[in-house]
């Protein structure tokens, strides 16, 4: 059974093995069935690059399941990420690698409950930050791991802070997949948070498989309870609020 999953848009089987040549299970969520090698091959899309970087970098690819959760033409829904979520913790998915979210604060509520959950249930969610450098959910929440490139930084930098939780920033590193792509199209020169993301993961879980491990996880959520619960920082007072609300604790302090 899968234990690890990546959600993006746009994924494509037969673009990840062109670009890996590794055949990976990917589920289309639009059509509730699994893609095959003979499906036409989509433009390297956002979702068949981070999915190619992951699983060049994993030990074991057969415990990868990809998730694309709309062709790379469309607009995604914040209510269509969660329903992916939600099917990762059906599943009992061990880790998630996501490099899409949402800037918007109208969208953050939906998000707030699924990856509190997920997280609570063991699950260690990797969240890429805006390439904008403003907040963005969920990769802001404290119980998920947000992750950012920079190229000030060497090799991989873990940081507990004890406002928003475990975070890493990933410096320059060796992608068979993008020095391909780059040949074709400079933009994959400089790695972007979506990409680092992935990258992200499959470090962790070479070098400190630990970190990823169900007790790890749920001392992680419950150590950031207090944290949240009295947080003066607004991003996380509004998470906080709304997750206080869905699950009848009301809106007033803890």
């Amino acid at each position: 059974m899968w234990k690890i999953a990546i959600i993006d848009i746009g994924i494509s089987k037969a673009a990840v093995y062109s670009l890996t040549q590794i055949n990976v299970a990917v589920y289309d969520m639009s059509k509730q069935s699994m893609q095959t090698l003979d499906q036409p091959l989509f433009s390297i899309s956002h979702g068949s690059v981070c999915t190619a970087i992951l699983v060049e970098n994993l030990k074991t690819p057969n415990d990868l399941i990809a998730i694309s959760i709309a062709d790379h033409k469309s607009k995604i829904s914040t209510k269509t990420v969660c329903r992916a979520l939600r099917w990762c913790m059906e599943r009992h998915i061990n880790c998630v690698s996501m490099s899409i979210g949402t800037e918007n604060w109208s969208e953050m509520p939906a998000l707030v409950d699924i990856t509190y959950d997920l997280a609570k249930s063991g699950c260690k969610i990797f969240n890429a930050f805006s390439n904008c450098n403003v907040e963005s959910f969920p990769a802001i929440f404290p119980w998920v791991v947000g992750v950012k490139y920079s190229q000030s930084v060497q090799n991989i930098r873990v940081t507990k802070d004890w406002l928003f939780g475990y975070n890493i920033t990933v410096g320059k590193f060796k992608s068979t997949t993008l020095d391909t792509l780059k040949k074709q199209d400079h933009f994959f020169e400089s790695p972007t948070n979506s990409m680092a993301t992935p990258y992200a993961l499959s470090q962790i879980l070479i070098n400190t498989p630990n970190e990823l491990s169900v007790s790890a996880q749920s001392k992680m959520v419950q150590d950031r309870k207090s944290t949240r619960l009295n947080s003066s920082h607004p991003s996380l007072s509004n998470a906080v609020f709304c997750l206080k609300k869905k699950r009848g604790g009301g809106g007033g302090g803890g």
